[in-house]
């Protein structure tokens, strides 16, 4: 273990970046936030202020080209990760990308490709990589634990009315936004995560890739041919997907941000449910929190006799994961190459909608 410190530039400086990755950063005691970036430049200097920072810039670029960095956080909205992305690379610099990745599967390819030239880490924040509840499950299925994985089934609804339908936030959650100074609207109707070309189509593009990623990390598998019947961009998403992957596994896939939590509107209110089916048992996990969130419940099945299994992993969040990831090459949680493949879903699930019939995942 080395006693350096990285040096990390933060791009975008919103609500999500100084109230959760920049603190997860700084508890390492070996990460150092030496400049951020923002194009609101008194939202800028709430966040410089706030969270005290040296030196501060509306334009990322000045700060790749004026500030001695190791690393790069790219928390900006998902239709501009690709390029500060490749110019911070280009630099050769460590980057940790927000989910996610791109919104195109040619960008995350392009982002993987330059990542390997550089020879430098990228690293997609989907928080389920970390979390002690998923690891176990991935271990279940790496130690076929239910023999060959055959099908992965999952439904998945959601209350996200608030967003798209601008009702307000319950008093105490608005509270917990307005407590940072640079907060801005991410959850009003005219914020970014009401326009499609912003977020890659919908909720489903956004909320659900977190669902995505886990489902296809588990079955470590990549889509190869998609069909999907339902809501093709916007909101509400209302959807039905199947997807076969390059290693023989089905995946069929339920989603909806459409279901009431009350109308008192408890925000974030969800439920999900994800079964993995091997020709030995199956696997069940459950939440009830809207994703990315730990699996509540984990039922293992095998040969008729089923059980309750505990998380055998501590949780870890990936910004404290990218620094130990880049200091002293432990194993990268979500590397480019996984994180693309819920890009490769999310546009051909949109696609098969748009043409009306099947459609070969990760052409363009």
């Amino acid at each position: 273990m080395t006693d350096q410190k990285l040096r990390i530039g933060v791009i975008g400086i919103g609500w999500y970046a100084g109230d959760t990755l920049v603190p997860k950063l700084r508890e390492t005691g070996r990460a150092e936030i030496v400049a951020i970036a923002r194009r609101n430049p008194e939202r800028l200097a709430q966040a410089q202020a706030e969270l005290q920072i040296p030196v501060a810039y509306t334009d990322w670029r000045e700060m790749l080209e004026k500030t001695e960095l190791d690393a790069v956080v790219v928390s900006t909205p998902p239709n501009t990760h690709a390029e500060p992305t490749l110019a911070a690379l280009e630099r050769r610099l460590h980057v940790f990308v927000e989910k996610p990745i791109a919104l195109a599967p040619a960008d995350a390819r392009r982002m993987e490709e330059a990542a390997a030239k550089a020879e430098r880490t990228l690293m997609v924040g989907y928080n389920a990589r970390g979390m002690g509840s998923w690891r176990t499950v991935k271990r279940l299925l790496s130690d076929r634990a239910i023999g060959t994985l055959r099908q992965v089934n999952i439904s998945a609804c959601m209350d996200l009315r608030f967003i798209w339908r601008a009702m307000a936030l319950p008093e105490e959650t608005q509270n917990v936004f307005a407590s940072t100074a640079y907060f801005s609207d991410v959850f009003g109707r005219d914020n970014w995560r009401t326009q499609p070309d912003v977020v890659g189509g919908g909720m489903f593009g956004d909320v659900g890739s977190h669902i995505q990623d886990i489902a296809l990390w588990l079955a470590d598998g990549t889509p190869t041919q998609v069909v999907q019947m339902g809501h093709s961009t916007g909101s509400p998403s209302v959807l039905s997907a199947v997807a076969h992957l390059d290693n023989g596994v089905l995946l069929s896939l339920a989603f909806n941000d459409a279901v009431s939590g009350g109308e008192t509107l408890r925000p974030f209110y969800s439920r999900g449910r994800m079964t993995f089916y091997g020709d030995r048992g199956q696997i069940t996990t459950d939440w009830t929190k809207i994703m990315s969130t730990e699996a509540e419940t984990i039922w293992l099945e095998q040969e008729g006799v089923r059980t309750q299994v505990e998380p055998t992993f501590e949780s870890v969040h990936p910004a404290t994961a990218f620094v130990p990831i880049v200091l002293d090459g432990a194993p990268n949680i979500c590397p480019a190459h996984e994180a693309a493949r819920a890009v490769t879903l999310t546009a051909a699930v949109y696609r098969s909608a748009a043409e009306g019939r099947i459609v070969s995942a990760g052409a363009e």
